[in-house]
């Protein structure tokens, strides 16, 4: 669901959930913010890229994942992808979305906490 490439010190992350939009589930957004952690303490990394497998980079909040949830655990999802998101601005190191497709809802949220967006002329 998330895979980690390096060129040279470059490191990109890539949300590989096509079958959901690249929707952002619990278990994603956890293993984003501690993955986005570890690259920021790890030296060899000078710049971290945040995209999304085709078709498009992220659609927003799992929304089947949601459904099977209460308010309660709604709410805190909800918040822990927040919480990541405003955590993207705290990191030492710059963090580029490079958007292409669509970018909906906590999926523009998300791009937009980065410090730069590189988006394609098919994003939306």
């Amino acid at each position: 669901m998330l895979t980690l490439t390096r060129n040279q010190r470059v490191a990109v992350l890539t949300i590989d959930r096509s079958e959901r939009r690249n929707a952002l589930g619990s278990e994603l957004v956890a293993r984003l913010a501690a993955v986005s952690r570890d690259l920021d303490h790890d030296q060899a990394a000078g710049t971290i890229v945040l995209t999304g497998v085709a078709p498009g980079f992220c659609a927003g909040s799992d929304l089947k994942e949601l459904g099977s949830m209460n308010l309660r655990q709604m709410c805190e999802h909800e918040a822990d992808t927040a919480a990541f998101a405003r955590s993207i601005g705290l990191l030492s190191k710059p963090v580029i979305a490079a958007v292409e497709g669509f970018a909906l809802g906590g999926g523009f949220a998300l791009a937009t906490s980065c410090d730069l967006v590189v988006a394609t002329p098919s994003c939306r």
